[in-house]
């Protein structure tokens, strides 16, 4: 079987060629002319919540997250980053949670092992 896909590989006529396309010199100059040429006037950037373009963002930016897990465990945070003055800023974070039968601890699956 395999003799035979490799004979018919062999036997059949190549159907691929491969074709090569140019540039002519004179297409090649003005693709580079076009490509050098800047926009006589830069393009307006948007303005985003009454910022200016390029200006710094001075808001407190934050998440916060939960966990609900199996055998009670449930778990709450959160942090933000406050700006303070021109250069400054703060970052806080808090969390809380109730792990009851953490890992390693005798009631943890995990953690059983024969002594």
């Amino acid at each position: 079987m395999r003799l035979l896909l490799l004979a018919l590989a062999l036997a059949a006529p190549a159907t691929a060629q491969e074709q090569v396309y140019r540039l002519s010199e004179e297409d090649k100059q003005a693709a580079l002319e076009a490509a050098s040429r800047q926009p006589e006037k830069p393009l307006p950037l948007p303005v985003v919540d009454g910022r200016a373009p390029g200006s710094p963002d001075r808001r407190a930016h934050g998440e916060v997250g939960m966990m609900i897990g199996t055998g009670g465990s449930r778990a709450i945070w959160g942090s933000t980053s406050i700006p303070l003055g021109d250069s400054g800023s703060a970052s806080l974070g808090l969390g809380t949670g109730r792990f009851p039968g953490g890992f390693g601890s005798p009631q943890d699956p995990l953690a059983r092992t024969p002594r």
